[in-house]
């Protein structure tokens, strides 16, 4: 019997992907906040202007500020996620929601 059913083999998830399963919720689909105080990624003062080593490591280690109504889990909630899927989600974000094309240093 062994070989008579197709293996399965699972994609990747896009960045896309990761963006919807693990950030949506708070950031929305558009990036911009689903309650006040939730900063909108892209905007002018927004987190996606930061130098790419310092939003990794916000993201890599969450955010915890008295401004904001609610904390930023470490990882965005999903502590399986990897530092590379962290930074696939950051470049989706820059492209989506800040107009950038590139990943800053």
């Amino acid at each position: 019997m062994a070989g008579l059913w197709p293996s399965i083999v699972m994609a990747e998830p896009t960045a896309k992907d990761l963006y919807y399963q693990n950030c949506s919720l708070c950031h929305d689909e558009d990036g911009a906040g689903v309650m006040p105080g939730i900063p909108d990624l892209g905007g002018a003062d927004g987190p996606l202007w930061k130098p790419n080593k310092q939003l990794l490591g916000a993201v890599i280690n969450g955010v915890d500020r008295t401004d904001l109504p609610i904390a930023m889990p470490v990882r965005g909630g999903n502590v399986e996620l990897s530092d590379s899927q962290l930074q696939l989600i950051i470049n989706y974000m820059r492209r989506e929601f800040g107009g950038k094309k590139e990943i800053y240093p």
